[in-house]
């Protein structure tokens, strides 16, 4: 029995069995054998006509025009009735009739009446070439590697360029020549000419060695870290400069004079004050001295203020060059632009003012005048007893002996302690009322002189009473019960004091 072998994706046979349904086997991708049925679609079926077509492909040989015919079958119908076409559904993907795509970068496939027709890709016609060196013409395939063209073989040089047979050319420091009979270039060292070693004289220059034209080439460079390292420091006044002289390599140092003045080795700007241990005010001056090509220092005697405020003269310092103003009174201000000279240690009172004096006081090394302002106490003649009114000794506060109204005030209240109370108001008694009180200045003293008396508990008795505590439970306590109440002299706070104390310094 013979076999036949059908192509990957050919159509085996597609079959109707007239009653509505579609028969189709074909050779899948393993060449095996595929079937499948489905209903089909029809209309009116048309008269069929049948035509080949013929696509002529030139043969990629370089002699020959032979021509490769590939032939489909086109099945076409007239246009009263159609049948429907079948697609390449047994592809992978599945095909439309008439699509086409890609097999490979030199295989187009189209689907055609359910079979695949492979188109190969069109190349330009292959000229014949004649090399001019002899050598046979090789095979070149474009960029897919599906058509091709013959060309000669050339010795490469650099950057791929082409070169003739006997051409010569220098590269990456070879001497190169195309030879005659091959395309390979022949290639040697550049040769350069022997240099012995060579040494720079001058300082600071170091010998350098750099490729010119493949060849090494000796020079002599500047390198101000191998120059020979010198000491630049300068006197006071005067200040380094660099030079680098023309043709040399190492900096050259000179010490040059700066626009100051030196004193004392320090350093002054034109005009600033510069310090003497003479009688002298000094400064640095705009000239130059010729010899030490510096600023020189100007000189004038110094001027001593001996005018001195009032209250003070003026009094030499020894081993100073000017003397100084020493306090030796005090001067008291006084409205009207006036002043009063006091002494250290006097008292003064002005004539119309009684209730202030004025005393010189020495503090720390300084004479200052002291203030004394005398505040009176509240006078009302209603609170005094008849026949007490006087005036102080300075004649400045009036005073007198005033009632003492200091009695027994009654008041009763609830009493309470610990959370326990008294059942019934208790009567607690205070002291209430005025006593004498005085605030007086005393000259011997030099301070106030206050009199104080408070009104206050003369006689007390205690006394017991009853607390009903919140657990229910009873308490007997005992407070103090004031009798009677009077006036009681106490020793006045100084905090209390009615006098007033300013120290004015002299302006």
């Amino acid at each position: 029995m013979a076999l036949t072998f059908s192509p990957s994706g050919s159509i085996i046979y597609n079959e109707t069995d007239g009653e509505g349904w579609c028969f189709t086997a074909y050779c899948n991708a393993t060449c095996e054998i595929e079937k499948k049925s489905k209903p089909c679609h029809t209309t009116v079926s048309p008269p069929v006509s049948t035509t080949i077509e013929k696509t002529t492909i030139p043969a990629s040989t370089p002699s020959s025009t032979a021509k490769t015919e590939t032939t489909t079958i086109v099945t076409t119908t007239s246009p009263e009735t159609t049948t429907l076409v079948p697609d390449c559904d047994h592809f992978d993907p599945p095909r439309k009739n008439g699509e086409s795509w890609s097999v490979d970068n030199c295989t187009k496939a189209t689907c055609t009446h359910g079979s695949a027709v492979l188109t190969p890709k069109e190349c330009e016609p292959v000229k014949s070439v004649v090399c001019e060196n002899g050598h046979s013409p090789v095979k070149v395939y474009d960029e897919s590697g599906c058509c091709f063209q013959y060309e000669c073989q050339y010795c490469l040089g650099p950057n791929d360029t082409t070169k003739q047979p006997g051409e010569k050319w220098r590269s990456n420091c070879q001497e190169c020549e195309c030879p005659m009979d091959s395309t390979t270039p022949l290639c040697k060292p550049v040769e350069c000419s022997i240099k012995s070693n060579k040494t720079c004289e001058k300082a600071g220059q170091v010998p350098m060695v750099e490729i010119v034209d493949c060849c090494e080439k000796f020079t002599c460079e500047c390198d101000v870290d191998t120059c020979p390292q010198t000491s630049h420091t300068c006197s006071e006044g005067f200040q380094p400069i660099v030079t680098t002289p023309k043709g040399s390599c190492c900096p050259e140092y000179d010490c040059q004079p700066k626009p100051v003045c030196v004193y004392n080795k320090t350093e002054y700007q034109p005009g600033a004050v510069v310090p003497s241990d003479k009688c002298e005010d000094c400064k640095c001056g705009s000239t130059v001295d010729p010899d030490t090509k510096l600023h020189s220092v100007e000189c004038t005697p110094v001027k001593c203020d001996e005018s001195c405020k009032l209250g003070s003269e003026y009094e030499a310092v020894p081993g100073e060059c000017c003397g100084k103003c020493v306090e030796k009174t005090c001067v008291v201000m006084l409205p009207g632009n006036t002043t009063q000279i006091l002494e250290p240690g006097q008292i003064w009172t002005p004539p119309n003012d009684k209730c202030s004096k004025y005393k010189c006081e020495k503090i720390e090394d300084q004479l200052v005048p002291v203030e004394v302002k005398m505040v009176c106490p509240e006078f009302n003649p209603e609170n005094c007893i008849p026949g007490t009114e006087k005036t102080d000794e300075d004649g400045c506060c009036e005073t007198c002996t005033p009632h003492q109204d200091c009695k027994v005030m009654k008041n009763s209240t609830h009493l309470e302690k610990n959370g326990c109370k008294t059942t019934e108001p208790v009567e607690v008694n205070s002291c209430e009322g005025n006593c004498a009180t005085s605030s007086m200045y005393s000259v011997e003293a030099n301070s106030m002189v206050h009199a104080c008396s408070c009104c206050q508990e003369m006689s007390t008795s205690s006394k017991e009473v009853e607390m009903a505590c919140p657990d229910g439970t009873k308490i007997s306590y005992t407070y103090t019960y004031v009798e009677t109440c009077g006036c009681k002299p106490l020793e006045c706070p100084e905090e209390k004091s009615s006098q007033k104390v300013s120290r004015r310094r002299r302006r």
